[in-house]
């Protein structure tokens, strides 16, 4: 497990934290947080699977530092592109893509009622 990057970017006007960390070669995943504030305004994941089939180090030229790097820098030019400047909208809890916003699938609705109605077993009462 390599040890993570941190930065402090400013971007118009603003000062975002990005953090980059790697969850190990037996995850073999790197996880990249970007913060406004203190809170988390977007998450990129990158997995490089394919490198833990060499023989693991740890020097300024392990192929896995060097795309933490890469993966690190990029996230802090996704910011500079302003690709995190708006948050996605939130999408209510059983939508799907086609369901317009703030409204929930007559499917999803459907199961919604009849879980409500479902007998409710209670156990220790006879």
């Amino acid at each position: 497990m390599l040890s993570g990057y941190n930065h402090n970017i400013s971007h118009e006007g603003k000062t975002f934290h990005i953090q980059t960390e790697d969850f190990g070669r037996t995850k073999s995943f790197f996880l990249a947080q970007v913060f406004l504030g203190g809170a988390l305004v977007a998450k990129e994941r990158h997995s490089y699977a394919e490198l833990t089939q060499r023989d693991p180090s740890d020097g300024p030229t392990d192929p896995i530092r060097v795309r933490m790097q890469a993966f690190h820098t990029k996230v802090i030019q996704n910011l500079k592109a302003g690709m995190y400047d708006k948050p996605p909208p939130l999408q209510p809890l059983g939508a799907s893509p086609s369901t317009p916003p703030g409204r929930m699938s007559a499917e999803v609705l459907e199961k919604m009622i009849l879980k409500y109605f479902e007998p409710q077993v209670m156990i220790g009462e006879s």
